[in-house]
């Protein structure tokens, strides 16, 4: 009985790990970029105007011209924690493909 119980339980842990989704999103690219603007509310520097930039290399940053704040980070550098509104945050990948623009 306490078998028969046992093999309940982990056919039950078994069973709902596999309906569970999965949130894993590799870096880069891809067709959907999901939450990588932010949404209207929040969007206080204009970033959807730069919407384009999903999926290209941050090098093109090189040459643009930025009326406000901009500062590029890329994988694994130290970034302060100050919140300003006006300011474009391009994130990279280690590719250095653009992969998210928030303001911060």
């Amino acid at each position: 009985m306490q078998t028969m119980s046992l093999a309940f339980v982990l056919l039950s842990i078994l069973t709902a790990t596999a309906c569970s989704s999965n949130t894993y999103k590799p870096d880069g690219p891809s067709s959907s970029f999901d939450h990588a603007l932010p949404n209207a509310l929040e969007d206080t520097c204009g970033a959807a105007n730069y919407r384009n930039l999903l999926g290209k290399p941050d090098s093109m940053l090189d040459d643009m011209h930025f009326t406000t704040p901009m500062r590029l980070i890329r994988p694994n550098q130290p970034v302060t924690m100050d919140f300003r509104q006006e300011r474009i945050n391009f994130n990279s990948n280690d590719k250095h493909i653009i992969t998210h623009i928030h303001c911060a």
